[in-house]
């Protein structure tokens, strides 16, 4: 698979980094979706309960789900390192499941390279676990360094500030395809991206792309 994806990018190199959200899509043919945290809406939805409600309907429905804690110098430049709690910056993250057990509400995180873990509350032999007796088997839940914990969803929204959803639609579903070529002078692709702007940022106003190709695409 990721042989395939790097000859289809050009080499290797080219899938260094990138945004999760249209990787999902380009490996799934899903439809994809991405919160901030800080953003308005998505705040108010967090502090109201809404945000955990439809982060367990998501799950229940099977869409992917991935996470990240993006942090930026003051340059704007993505910074290196992890918060005090192990969690690497800008790293992208998988979410496994969404659970609501002895009235605690968990969410299992999975760091893809295998290693590197929460090291907050329940974390791996966190005392936390003594405190709910049977919670580690109701969750068929083994401690071992290998990128995968569970914790609690105030602490996940307190040390992520990124959800990334990708919606993968059931085969019940109808599904209506056109078959063509985009061709001609609109056929140049959107003008490159910029920055992303953090929306809990004053907007400094619109910036209008001035690419003729992408305003002229029907």
């Amino acid at each position: 698979m990721e042989k395939a994806y790097a000859k289809l990018h050009g080499t290797y190199e080219m899938l260094n980094g990138g945004q999760m959200n249209e990787a999902l899509v380009d490996l799934t043919g899903g439809v994809s979706e991405k919160f901030h945290f800080r953003a308005p809406e998505t705040a108010e939805a967090i502090e109201g309960g809404q945000f955990w409600k439809d982060l367990k309907r998501y799950h229940q429905q099977g869409f992917l789900l991935g996470c990240a804690n993006t942090v930026k110098d003051e340059n704007g430049n993505l910074e290196e390192g992890m918060g005090n709690s192990g969690i690497l910056f800008n790293h992208a993250y998988g979410i496994q499941q969404v659970k609501e057990v002895d009235g605690l509400s968990l969410i299992r995180i999975r760091n893809p390279w295998g290693q590197g873990e929460w090291t907050g509350k329940f974390a791996d032999e966190d005392e936390a676990w003594d405190d709910h007796k049977g919670l580690k088997e109701k969750l068929n839940y083994v401690f071992k360094n290998d990128g995968n914990w569970w914790m609690r969803y105030d602490d996940f929204c307190a040390h992520f500030n990124k959800l990334y959803l990708c919606k993968i639609f059931p085969s019940a579903w109808s599904q209506y395809s056109i078959q063509g070529e985009w061709a001609g002078n609109t056929a140049g692709g959107p003008y490159p991206a910029e920055a992303e702007v953090d929306p809990a940022q004053p907007d400094e106003g619109p910036k209008f792309d001035t690419n003729d190709k992408w305003f002229n695409n029907p």
